[in-house]
């Protein structure tokens, strides 16, 4: 006891909070972690809003994104991050 633990999962999660390009950045001046809605289970809340920042419709754009861009940056981090980006089969 009084030893913490240096797991792959901590690990993973310290790299990949980097996200600074949410909306409420200025305001909440903290990176989060990459994820594809904003999704931060530390404060219980989603940091993007589904229909328009989220990378699940920023992808679908990708053509039209500028990559220096904070939503390109945030859909270059999500695709090196990794992840599924579907819709169910529509």
């Amino acid at each position: 006891m009084g030893q913490a633990a240096l797991r792959d999962q901590k690990v993973s999660n310290a790299l990949r909070t980097i996200d600074t390009w949410y909306p409420e950045y200025a305001s909440f001046g903290r990176p989060i972690p990459v994820e594809p809605n904003g999704a931060n289970l530390e404060y219980q809340r989603f940091f993007r809003n589904g229909r328009q920042a989220s990378a699940f419709e920023l992808v679908k754009k990708l053509n039209l994104l500028d990559p220096a861009s904070l939503e390109g940056l945030f859909v270059t981090a999500s695709l090196i991050r990794g992840g599924v980006f579907s819709e169910g089969g529509k």
